[in-house]
């Protein structure tokens, strides 16, 4: 009745006055453009405070718009570095669009762990909302239920709920997914979506991506999937398998000189050392080659080039309203990760499987995987102008081998073996490699008298100051050979874990003596510490006046195509923890079975120079190898053997 008595008395003439009011309320579908919001509306607080702008990072741009209600996409999948503005972009400015700022609708968040979402709403998301003046119905923290799932009752998951009027968005861990599932949502939003793995662990839940995204049912035609993440490993990487069925666009920037378009690759990076024998990188060399007149584009240059970059589709078949993006940190703006600092933590990365990984997610925003390191072209630049069973003369820095190691690997029908020169600061050469035929299960026949008839009567370029021979095959007879001879030890790859220090460890072997009548030892060697160092080393190359960095290595010029396959035989893989799917270690491994003899070979000569080095320093009463001393030794003894050599002539 009270109703009917306003409406009779109600004064047309405000009817203006009312209409105004209510379109300034923030009211539902306002708004369908989630860039325009962000850049009328938002404010951060973060690295760069301040009225929020998509200029800094324009390449985010059309990720954000993929993401409005107004666009066709029904997927959005961001495969990227960190650091690169996803956080605000993909996942801060869509949650503030969808309140009642903007269009009010539910939305689910999901991330790897508790800690992060506890982290993510507390830090950020609620000083964004109130900040904003976000007008909440409820702002709870809830926990979970006990459910029959032991892990529900382990982790004691708790999930945030922020709601408003026409909305609620709810912040939780993949391991706590159980409790939506009587919930529905328009956005549901996967960040470090390959992290689902650790979940998938422990759940048999089948292909999680589409289990989520049955939550979206009672939005059909309306509802929006997100997925952001830094890739982990290629095998299982979640986010590279969606980048791929989308349309897998690239960033395009043209160059400041010539504006041609083209994308940004670690392929184009080029760099030159202050200091080669520590490989740190001159900051000021630092440069993107262009790939089409060879410009050079320098860090600074890049505000310019990012404001009139395009995306670009590569994937000419993609599955309907799937829209894919991937971008490195090679495109951070300037005040972010400089072309320098890349440069550096590549170089740094080198031959250490962990710290590579950790550069090819983060940084490339690339899922990890082992290939061959070198093709056919690459290792024209490792070629020296010296022949098989040559000594290399001094290179144009004063360089030659002054030390000369062997490490052989002994099969059932033949011994091969390569021969070694280093010079201090780990420069080394391959002077040559040697494939004796013959049977090898009698020490003194077959294989192993030629083998002896080498080193007995000085048949090879030159001598040997310690030569290792693999024991895991034949042990005994690899014993025998051993016994008595002058600086011959047996050796056998071992796990890291099993030695102490160093990269190798000394057995005594009960029966058998050397030269000198002691008790023969046999080296343990660290195999894989040994393989990431060669690998590491293998991508060296001399700088642009012609400087060889520390670890540098040299090759004859009529080496085989086959020999640096077998280098390259091995790759490292993860090893992953079945119940938590985390990665416990990484191994070396031959996939394929195929010959891999002179990577073998190559580690054993290179511990044989770490083994004798130790030797040596042991020997004038040094706790720990002291390798200045053992190359003043060395260099003294060489120039002791030539003026013999000249006193006699």
């Amino acid at each position: 009745m009270q109703l009917k008595n306003d409406l009779n008395n109600f004064d047309i003439s405000q009817k203006n006055y009312i209409t105004r009011k209510l379109n300034a309320l923030p009211t539902a579908r306002r708004q369908e453009d989630i860039v325009a919001f962000a850049d009328n509306y938002r404010v951060t607080h973060g690295a760069f405070p301040g009225v929020y702008s998509y200029s800094k990072t324009p390449y985010m741009r059309e990720v954000s718009a993929s993401i409005s209600p107004n666009h066709s996409a029904r997927k959005v999948v961001l495969m990227g570095a960190n650091q690169i503005g996803k956080t605000a972009a993909v996942f801060e400015n869509p949650l503030l669009f969808f309140t009642n700022l903007a269009y009010p609708t539910n939305v689910l968040y999901l991330t790897s762990t508790q800690d992060l979402v506890k982290m993510f709403v507390e830090e950020r998301i609620e000083q964004m909302y109130k900040s904003h003046q976000v007008q909440f119905r409820s702002d709870d923290m809830y926990t979970a239920e006990p459910t029959k799932g032991k892990i529900m009752r382990k982790t004691g998951d708790t999930s945030y709920k922020k709601s408003g009027m026409g909305w609620n968005h709810v912040f939780m861990s993949y391991g706590s997914i159980k409790q939506v599932r009587s919930l529905d949502f328009q956005v549901v939003m996967l960040d470090e979506v390959d992290e689902i793995m650790t979940v998938e662990s422990r759940h048999s839940q089948g292909d999680f991506v589409e289990l989520i995204s049955k939550r979206t049912r009672a939005y059909s035609g309306r509802a929006k999937i997100v997925l952001a993440s830094t890739p982990l490993n290629e095998y299982n990487s979640i986010i590279a398998r969606e980048y791929r069925l989308g349309t897998q666009k690239q960033y395009y920037v043209p160059c400041p000189v010539c504006g041609e378009y083209q994308t940004l690759s670690m392929e184009k990076l080029k760099w030159k050392y202050t200091d080669a024998i520590h490989n740190t990188v001159d900051p000021r060399s630092v440069h993107i080659e262009c790939e089409h007149k060879q410009c050079i584009i320098k860090n600074e240059h890049k505000t310019t080039m990012l404001a009139h970059g395009q995306w670009r589709s590569h994937n000419k078949t993609p599955s309907p309203d799937v829209e894919s993006y991937n971008i490195s940190a090679l495109y951070c703006p300037p005040g972010m990760s400089t072309l320098a600092e890349i440069a550096q933590e590549f170089i740094d990365a080198q031959g250490n499987a962990s710290k590579l990984q950790v550069f090819t997610n983060l940084t490339l925003g690339q899922p990890f995987t082992h290939r061959s390191i070198l093709s056919d072209t690459d290792t024209t630049d490792l070629k020296e102008n010296y022949v098989c069973g040559e000594i290399p003369k001094k290179d144009t820095e004063g360089l030659f081998p002054i030390m000369t190691t062997i490490g052989a690997d002994v099969q059932a029908d033949r011994i091969e073996f390569e021969l070694m020169g280093v010079a201090p600061n780990n420069h080394t050469w391959c002077i040559g490699y040697y494939v004796i035929e013959g049977d090898t299960s009698v020490h003194d026949a077959g294989a192993w008298e030629k083998l002896s008839d080498l080193f007995d009567n000085n048949k090879l370029p030159t001598i040997p100051r310690i030569v290792l021979i693999d024991a895991g095959y034949n042990s005994d007879v690899v014993h025998q050979f051993c016994n008595n001879r002058r600086n011959v030890y047996p050796c056998r790859g071992s796990i890291q874990s099993t030695i102490k220090s160093n990269n190798f460890h000394f057995r005594p072997l009960l029966g058998y003596q050397d030269y000198w009548r002691r008790q023969l030892i046999e080296i343990n060697v660290a195999t894989d510490a040994y393989k990431r160092t060669i690998y590491k080393n293998l991508l060296l190359r001399r700088g642009d006046d012609g400087h060889a960095p520390s670890g540098f290595c040299r090759f004859p010029k009529n080496i085989t195509k086959k020999y640096f396959k077998g280098l390259q035989a091995e790759r490292q893989e993860a090893v992953i923890n079945k119940r938590s799917g985390k990665i416990v270690k990484y191994q070396f491994v031959n996939p394929a079975g195929s010959r891999n003899e002179p990577l073998d070979c190559r580690v054993y000569a290179l511990c044989a120079v770490d083994a004798v080095a130790h030797m040596y320093s042991r020997s004038v009463g040094k706790p720990s190898t002291d390798w200045g001393l053992f190359w003043k030794s060395i260099i003294s003894r060489r120039e002791h053997d030539k003026n013999s050599k000249s006193n006699k002539s």
